[in-house]
């Protein structure tokens, strides 16, 4: 009688094995899926938000345009100072570009997205004499506003960045 436990029990053990790895194989198959449509929601919501900020830019620049390039336009209500390429000159007391309230004049929206925070940051490239708003929703994910000529540009530096390591470490072992 033991023998035949013993060889019940190899039999279950035989055919549970393999459902089980079934079942983690769907499980991770599943949780992989689900990843993939959170990432495709965020860079969804992300595209809509930076069209949008772009859509509002060019609706203030074309403003200004039609009333001649004025030195300062009413927009939502305030007299607001304009640069010479038609974007809001939302100089701080320090003379660093205040991004936060470009935001608030844009899109008059809190800043984030699917209740992540995003961050603003003013850079200036003194290479090519530049001002731009950064803002964040995370490493890899981020746009600027080139402050001179009113651009919108997406960017996932961090990614390339990795790619161009990794393509500079294959050549590396190809030669």
């Amino acid at each position: 009688m033991p023998e035949n436990r013993q060889l019940d029990t190899e039999r279950r053990m035989f055919y549970f094995l393999p459902a089980l790895a079934v079942i983690m194989v769907l499980a991770t198959v599943l949780l992989s899926s689900q990843d993939d449509a959170k990432r495709e929601v965020e860079d969804s919501a992300f595209n809509r938000l930076t069209n949008n900020f772009l859509v509002r830019l060019n609706m203030v620049r074309t403003q200004w345009t039609i009333h001649g390039r004025p030195p300062q336009l009413e927009l939502e209500g305030t007299l607001m100072t304009m640069g010479k390429f038609g974007i809001p000159d939302l100089r701080t007391s320090h003379g660093s570009y205040d991004c936060h309230q470009l935001w608030r004049l844009m899109l008059a929206q809190p800043m984030e997205i699917n209740q992540r925070p995003i961050s603003a940051v003013a850079m200036v490239d003194r290479r090519l004499h530049g001002e731009y708003c950064r803002y964040l929703i995370s490493e890899e994910l981020y746009f600027d506003v080139d402050l001179r000529h009113g651009t919108l540009s997406q960017r996932a530096e961090k990614l390339r960045a990795i790619q161009q390591n990794g393509n500079e470490a294959l050549g590396k072992q190809l030669n």
